[in-house]
């Protein structure tokens, strides 16, 4: 620091704290010594129930728990709370955004008085880091990130600032904090000032930073690279890893670190680099992405770390290699945490909370989050809930946050208890959920949860349960198994096998292990399906190490099999009847507000490509995309829908519980983010929303949709049943810049693919989105490759008020036209800075490929079409 003098008072890492920050210690080993330790309070009274805190919205942080047993995160509803041990408030304060990733609580000692005092740290994505007191819940200094937000990613969007790394404390007592705007900052505790110099990298930092024996810091980034700096903030090595670094890296006793990567690897890091590159003393290949960190045994021999693939490995710290595998069902995004006993704790994607033997690795108990409180049976987009980022252990249990927006806390004395054994939240079956040996196909819902009991036990065949909506994705896993335990396979080849044409085709996913069946429209209703899937697999020479496609050709294979099943399924009846008479029935028609309602994509759960669930978890849970509907053929029963992102203004009416009944929508004029859905529709109310040809920007990423394909079904105006099936898929190829990284990560599928599966969740704001009330448009005409929208004079507003935007429609055929609206969207201001014109750039290969038809212009402002002319 800049003064080392003695008055200054002491910061430190609170030990004292049962579980300080997102690994527990400044190494990030994520492990605790036996509470029987003099260091902790033994006179707090943990409840001995299991309890449940409700925030507002749902959380991606790990929380933190101090000395007196509180418990500290932040949620999507841009609160940071602190609860106490029996599950009630102590305190919460409001932020500017959402609060997603971990604090991390320090003590201050005063030199003179020798009086301590607990702090708690947290990231905002505000920009604000901020410098709470534990006792008052008062804020008392916050450091704002303002110098390097500037200017644009390699991805070509604007930079932020926000916080969105885990907290940590370096040895010396410094906070460590990454930021979106690329920089690693280095703040005094005392003065939340910089304590050293910033470090720069070539992307986002999201990683908790450890410290090394000398004092070094380790640190990942979204730019594939992994650093050690000095903490002066000097560059000591770095290693390409290609593949992103979202894990915090943990650090062994003899200074070497380990780390995982987004290009499915684990790596172990030399405590040195040579001439300042890296040295890796072992590497080790799961079958998915690594965002999680390892966590160490008591005697720090093993390595626990998992993976995307549901697999937790006990890794062994000198070689690599393998001690014992556990295996869930479901993608693990959060690392493994270890107790004085050396127990591994794992929060896994299929709901649960697993508690494991640190020696073999057998279930101890798991406790099924999903169902809490709660005995009757859940909707699917309730089963998609999992606990998103790494648990932390008190001596009085395990606490959680989860994606529904609770925090929970399962008493060690309740799972130890008789209670327990008869509740069906338990499970202490040793083995793991999945058969017990051989090669299978299982069927996996729309919200990512793998089906066991429809599959014929003698023949293997598979037999759908329920009749299906007429328009879903079908996906299934590929599981190779021996002792309970997934085995590294990866698909090649798919075949349907059929005596009809049945409309559909296989994919396989980017990661090898699924099968995605694709409709080519609507099913028949009430109609059974049935096919032959045959599928070709090829398995690794070694486990740990990976198959490689290189041209075509496949690197590292031990051997290929072959798997066929039969597919049942069944299709719904028409037995309701949908009637969109709400909708405008004239080709042009400017009246399609829907009175009171808005229909709002809430949320998107992308279970197969882990990559983007990882990317964007806290934004893919809270949506808000407005999608009103613009035109409409019923003739061809097509309804073409315009999106833009929006912003929940809750609290217009309330439950008597308190919970928010109802809720409006406004759109967000600062993340535009317009683009296009074509709707076909039959009478009862399936649908299928599809697009083609268009980009989106989302992410720091332009995503050109080749094939996008929403399905389920309407039962009432603007509200969705239930889940359904969203399906993306492009080549990576056509990926701006960050096809590359997907390229060498060998993030795709044997056709060289990105694809994305998963389920979406679509429901009904009440009150209407805001709107202009002058809104008029004095004329819409060509100009020098653009086409603009100009406004009357008592229409004109502030582009920060509102969203004016321009969507085409290709009404011969009855279908939108794809082209990059958002970047080609722009506005024309006056002297006071209010939009007099709205600009849309036409795609000169769009009028060439629709000379021939009839392309009609509609100018939106917000959600509400308000002129439209035929071009």
């Amino acid at each position: 620091m800049k003064d080392h003098a003695s008055k200054k008072p002491f910061w430190r890492l609170d030990e004292k704290a049962f579980w300080p920050n997102l690994r527990a210690d400044t190494r990030n080993t994520a492990r605790v010594p036996r509470w029987q330790n003099s260091r902790f309070r033994h006179d707090i009274k943990w409840p001995k129930k299991p309890w449940a805190f409700r925030m507002g919205k749902a959380t991606t942080c790990a929380p933190v728990v101090g000395a007196d047993g509180t418990t500290y995160l932040g949620s999507g509803d841009k609160m940071f709370y602190a609860i106490q041990p029996d599950g009630t408030l102590k305190w919460k304060f409001e932020t500017g955004n959402v609060v997603d990733d971990a604090a991390v609580i320090a003590r201050r000692t005063d030199p003179e008085t020798g009086e301590e005092q607990d702090y708690v740290f947290f990231p905002g994505a505000d920009g604000f880091a901020r410098k709470m007191n534990c006792t008052t819940g008062e804020c008392e200094g916050a450091f704002e990130a303002t110098e390097h937000h500037h200017g644009k990613t390699p991805f070509g969007v604007p930079k932020c600032n926000w916080f969105e790394s885990d907290f940590t404390f370096s040895k010396d007592g410094v906070l460590l904090a990454g930021n979106d705007d690329f920089a690693f900052y280095q703040l005094d505790p005392e003065t939340m000032e910089k304590a050293y110099p910033e470090f720069l990298t070539k992307n986002m930092i999201w990683t908790g930073s450890p410290t090394g024996p000398d004092g070094e810091r380790y640190l990942g980034s979204l730019d594939t690279i992994f650093r050690c700096i000095s903490k002066e903030g000097k560059l000591k090595w770095w290693y390409p890893v290609w593949g992103t670094c979202g894990g915090p890296p943990t650090v062994l006793q003899d200074g070497a670190v380990i780390v995982g990567s987004g290009n499915n690897n684990v790596y172990c890091f030399k405590r040195k680099g040579f001439l300042r590159i890296g040295r890796a003393r072992w590497r080790f290949h799961t079958m998915g992405d690594v965002w999680s960190s390892a966590a160490l045994s008591p005697d720090e021999t093993i390595a626990y770390i998992s993976s995307s693939d549901g697999v937790v490995y006990a890794l062994h710290v000198e070689d690599g290699t393998v001690e014992w595998t556990f295996s869930t069902t479901g993608p693990n995004r959060c690392g493994c945490v270890v107790d004085g006993e050396g127990n591994v704790f794992i929060a896994s994607g299929d709901g649960k909370i697993y508690k494991l033997s640190g020696k073999d690795g057998h279930r101890i108990w798991s406790y099924d989050c999903r169902k809490f409180n709660t005995n009757r049976d859940l909707g699917e987009w309730e089963r998609c809930h999992f606990v998103p980022s790494s648990i932390a252990l008190s001596p009085g249990g395990v606490h959680a946050g989860n994606q529904n927006g609770n925090l929970y806390f399962i008493p060690h004395v309740y799972m130890e208890s008789g209670e327990a054994r008869s509740d069906p939240n338990c499970c202490f079956d040793p083995n793991p959920d999945w058969p017990a040996n051989g090669t299978h196909l299982f069927f996996v819902s729309p919200g990512g949860r793998v089906i066991f009991n429809i599959t014929d036990s003698r023949t293997g065949d598979i037999h759908l349960p329920k009749p299906q909506m007429r328009g879903n994705v079908l996906f299934f896993q590929l599981a190779l198994l021996q002792d309970h335990q997934l085995q590294d396979a990866r698909i090649i080849d798919t075949e349907i096998i059929s005596n009809h044409d049945l409309g559909i085709h296989a994919e396989i996913s980017t990661d090898a292990r699924f099968i995605n069946i694709v409709p080519g429209g609507l099913y028949d209703p009430g109609k059974e399906y049935n096919f032959t899937l045959r599928v070709k697999y090829i398995i690794p020479k070694r486990y740990g190490w990976p198959i490689l496609r290189l041209d075509r050709h496949w690197r590292g294979v031990k051997r290929s099999g072959e798997i066929s099943r039969q597919v049942k399924f069944t299709t719904e009846e028409m037995n309701d009847t949908w009637d969109p008479t709400d909708f405008p029935l004239r080709i042009g028609d400017p009246t399609t507000k829907i009175p009171g309602d808005m229909l709002v994509i809430k949320n998107v759960f992308p279970w197969q490509e882990a990559l983007i669930m990882n990317l964007g978890i806290i934004a893919l849970d809270d949506l808000n995309i407005i999608s009103t509907p613009i035109y409409h053929d019923p003739k061809r029963r097509r309804i073409i829908f315009w999106n833009l992102f929006g912003e929940k203004i809750e609290g217009l009416e309330h439950d008597a519980d308190g919970s928010i009944a109802s809720y409006a929508i406004v759109p967000e004029p600062e993340y535009p983010f317009l683009f296009p859905l074509d709707m076909t529709y039959d009478t009862d109310g399936t649908f299928i929303l599809h697009t083609a040809g268009f980009k989106l920007h989302w992410a720091g990423v332009t995503l050109p949709f080749e094939y996008l394909n929403v399905s389920g079904r309407l039962s009432d105006l603007l509200s969705l049943e239930r889940c359904s099936t969203a399906y993306f898929k492009t080549p990576v190829k056509k990926i701006p810049l960050f096809g590359r990284i997907l390229k060498y990560m060998n993030v795709k599928n044997e056709r060289g693919e990105f694809i994305v599966g998963g389920t979406i969740r679509v429901e009904k704001a009440k009150g209407p989105a805001t709107e202009p009330s002058t809104a008029a448009v004095r004329s819409i005409e060509f100009e020098d490759g653009m086409l603009v929208a100009t406004l009357e004079r008592a229409g004109r507003f502030m582009p920060s008020e509102h969203i004016a935007s321009i969507a085409l429609i290709d009404a011969t055929e009855g279908i939108s036209i794809k082209q990059d609206y958002e970047n080609g969207w722009s506005y024309r201001l006056d002297d006071d800075g209010a939009v007099v014109a709205i600009e849309q750039v036409i795609d000169e290969d769009i009028l060439k490929t629709y000379e021939s038809s009839t392309i009609t212009a509609f100018v939106l402002m917000d959600a509400t079409p308000v002129a439209s002319k035929q071009l």
